[in-house]
C-alpha cells in the first residue's frame, strides 16, 4: 500500500504543502518546487489515487489528461507545467490560482440573495466559451482532435481573485464520437440529450452544458437537477425549459433567445460552437463586468 501524502512530503521535485481537493480519481495538493526561491509561484499537483495506480485503463486516462492539459495554451484554460510519475503514482503539475469555483460561489450565497447581475453572468459565460472553443479547436500533428470536455459544470470553472475565468479538469476530455461506453461522462445535470440517449457526442454537448450553467447562474434555480440521477436524466430529455425571464422578469428577451439557442435539444438547431455562443452573450451585455469585485464580494460574505 502506498503511503499517504501529507503536508511537508517531498514528491518528485516538489514539496507538498496542503491538500486542496480529493476526488474519485485523484487528489490535488498545493506545492512548491524543492529548489524554488522565494519569488517562485506555488503550483497545484494532481496525483492519481494510490488504489487506482494498478488500473491500466485509469493510468492511460490520466496520461491522456496530462497530454491534453500540457498542449493547451489559452487564458481561459488552466495551464499545466509538468507531468510524470513519482513513488509509482502519476502526477500532473498545474498553475495554482487563488479564487473560487462557481460551485463554491453558488453554495456560499445566502438563499435569500439575488442571483449575480446579468452582466456578471454574461462575462463569465463569454470567458468560459472562449476557453472551451480553444479546447475544441486543439490540433495535434496537424490533425484536429475534435475534443469534448464532457464535464462543464460549476465545479470545474474557477473565477480567480484577479477576475479571470479558467476552465479546468480535463480528466474526462476525449475526442467526440459514437455513444455507448463513456457516453454519460460528467455530471448528469449538465449532460446533453444526445449524451443521455447514447448518441454521438461532439462539441455541441459542451455548448448545451454552458447553457444549463448560465441558466442556473442567472435565475438562481437548478434546471434539470432532481433528487436522483435517473430523474435528472429524464428531466434532461423531457422537462420544460422555461425562458429565464419567466423566473426573473428583469432578464431581457435577448438573453432568453441566446439561452434558447444553447439549450436546443435538437443539436442541429443548437448554437453550433462555443465561440458563437460567446459572441451572442457579448452582444447582450450592456457594459463591462468587474469579476474581481464579484469574487471579493463573495469572499467577504463568507466572512
Amino acid at each position: 500500500m502506498l503511503p499517504p501524502l501529507r503536508p511537508g512530503t517531498n514528491f518528485d521535485c516538489y514539496r507538498l504543502k496542503q491538500r486542496l481537493a480529493y476526488g474519485s480519481m485523484a487528489e490535488v495538493h498545493l506545492a512548491e518546487r524543492r529548489d524554488a526561491d522565494a519569488a517562485d509561484a506555488p503550483v497545484a499537483v494532481k496525483i492519481l489515487l494510490p488504489h487506482l495506480c494498478e488500473d491500466a485503463a485509469l493510468r492511460a486516462m490520466f496520461a491522456e489528461e496530462a497530454r491534453v492539459a500540457r498542449a493547451l495554451s489559452h487564458e481561459n484554460l488552466l495551464s499545466a507545467h509538468d507531468s510524470g510519475e513519482a513513488s509509482s503514482r502519476p502526477f500532473l503539475v498545474m498553475e495554482y490560482l487563488s479564487g473560487a469555483t462557481l460551485h463554491e460561489i453558488r453554495e456560499g450565497l445566502a438563499p435569500s440573495r439575488s442571483p449575480p447581475a446579468l452582466d456578471v453572468v454574461l462575462a463569465l459565460g463569454e470567458q468560459i466559451c472562449r476557453g472551451l472553443h480553444a479546447l475544441h479547436e486543439l490540433v495535434r500533428d496537424g490533425t484536429p482532435l475534435g475534443l469534448v470536455h464532457h464535464d462543464v459544470s460549476p465545479e470545474n470553472i474557477l473565477v480567480t481573485d484577479a477576475g479571470g475565468v479558467k476552465v479546468f479538469d480535463f480528466g474526462l476530455t476525449t475526442a467526440g464520437g459514437p455513444g455507448g461506453e463513456g457516453a454519460l461522462r460528467g455530471r448528469a445535470a449538465y449532460a446533453s440529450p444526445e449524451k443521455v440517449s447514447g448518441r454521438a457526442v461532439d462539441r455541441r454537448a459542451d455548448v448545451f452544458a454552458v447553457g444549463v450553467l448560465l441558466f442556473e447562474l442567472a435565475t438562481g434555480r437548478r434546471l434539470f437537477k432532481r433528487a436522483t440521477e435517473p430523474e435528472t436524466l429524464l428531466a434532461v430529455m423531457d422537462a420544460e425549459i422555461p425562458p429565464p425571464s419567466q423566473l426573473h422578469p428583469d432578464l431581457p428577451p435577448a438573453f432568453d433567445r441566446v439561452l434558447a439557442g444553447a439549450l436546443a435539444r435538437d443539436r442541429g438547431e443548437r448554437t453550433q460552437t462555443a465561440a458563437a455562443l460567446g459572441d451572442a452573450l457579448a452582444e447582450v451585455a450592456t457594459g463591462p463586468a468587474d469579476l474581481a469585485a464579484f469574487v471579493r464580494e463573495f469572499t467577504r460574505d463568507l466572512g
